[in-house]
């Protein structure tokens, strides 16, 4: 009887260019220039990192089989990835879905790298990237006991076995050698997100993406692994002791494709995901700026903030004086702060909300 490993590298081998529904390979495009665009912007990181990183391996030297984006220099494949998947994360601009992940960066820089130094076309870019996105898709099911926000973040850990099905499936890996590759990967898995906050988060899809790289090559030239990396004592029981669906990993396996459904979230707004829907209640309440401006409104919305009559909203005490300060102290926008306000207020209480939505 099959493993769930080989139940999963099974399925991924029969990821084919010729048999992907159009809406896939659509996605799939669009992931690409989306990717390499949020490569680009984070190779411009105002605090540096993208100066800091592409120097670093610049300096440390490699063969040049790989471009490093906007670095103006080749590299290794193995450097290159981790560069280029470093920089894609460092804004936090890269594409989301659910459950929460970040499926490009930590898979397309490992796929450029390779493509770019074995010259494989665009086929085989969209091939991989799609079984990359279902396999992080179904370790994010599957990984009940992964939290957003604290304990391992996911580029690290479910990103990371996306890539090494990237690499895998770029190279044309036999089965054997997958199993290997995918064993590798286990004991590579890691990234905590204590470091949120810091470059160094940024670089959990970078680690992910290099990870990938090597991974697959190693198993490629011989080396060996656990042939069962998801199974007793594998990945789920050591990360998660227990709280996973290991099933969840081959269950409908691309029926249909996750990069279809539920789909793949571009970032309307250039920021972290969990900024989107304040700023679109601001944009939504700008055309309202007379009630903003309205003597003592913020006052007493800020008042009822304080009062919330749900639980689990700790969080609303330092956002409402953070809003206070800047509307009250800096001239901040009056019309912002109650956007924001409202928003929420939205999260908190029904009543609060229609109140705020009162014109």
């Amino acid at each position: 009887m099959a493993t769930i490993t080989e139940t999963l590298i099974d399925k991924i081998r029969a990821v084919q260019y010729d048999t992907l529904p159009p809406a896939a390979i659509d996605m799939a495009k669009a992931c690409v220039l989306d990717g390499i665009a949020v490569m680009l912007a984070g190779a411009t990181e105002p605090l540096g990192l993208g100066r800091i990183v592409t120097q670093y391996v610049k300096d440390c030297g490699g063969n040049p089989q790989a471009t490093v984006i906007a670095g103006g220099f080749k590299t290794s494949m193995i450097s290159a990835a981790y560069a280029n998947g470093t920089m894609a994360h460092a804004l936090d601009f890269d594409n989301t879905w659910y459950p929460l992940n970040h499926p490009t960066s930590p898979t397309l820089p490992a796929i450029l790298a390779i493509a770019e130094h074995h010259g494989l076309g665009g086929k085989k870019i969209i091939e991989s990237l799609v079984a990359a996105f279902e396999v992080q898709g179904r370790m994010r099911m599957a990984s009940t006991g992964l939290e957003t926000g604290s304990g391992f973040h996911k580029p690290g850990t479910t990103g990371q076995f996306g890539a090494v099905t990237a690499a895998c499936k770029m190279l044309d890996l036999a089965r054997e050698q997958m199993l290997m590759a995918f064993g590798i990967a286990g004991s590579r898995a890691g990234s905590i997100s204590i470091n949120t906050g810091s470059m160094t988060k940024s670089s959990h899809s970078g680690h992910a993406a290099r990870n990938g790289v090597e991974c697959a090559v190693l198993a490629q030239m011989g080396w060996t692994a656990s042939a069962d990396v998801f199974g007793p004592k594998g990945f789920f029981d050591t990360f998660f002791h227990g709280d996973a669906k290991p099933e969840l990993l081959v269950q409908d396996f691309a029926k249909p494709l996750r990069m279809v459904e539920p789909g793949v979230g571009f970032k309307k707004h250039p920021s972290n995901y969990f900024t989107h829907r304040p700023i679109d209640a601001a944009i939504a309440l700008r055309d309202f700026a007379e009630l903003a401006q309205q003597p003592g409104f913020l006052r007493e919305l800020f008042a009822k903030l304080n009062a919330p009559d749900d639980a689990g909203v700790a969080r609303i005490y330092m956002i409402s004086d953070m809003l206070m300060i800047g509307a009250e102290r800096f001239a901040f926008d009056p019309g912002f702060a109650a956007a924001a306000a409202a928003y929420i207020a939205h999260r908190c209480s029904p009543a609060i909300a229609i109140r705020s939505r009162v014109p």
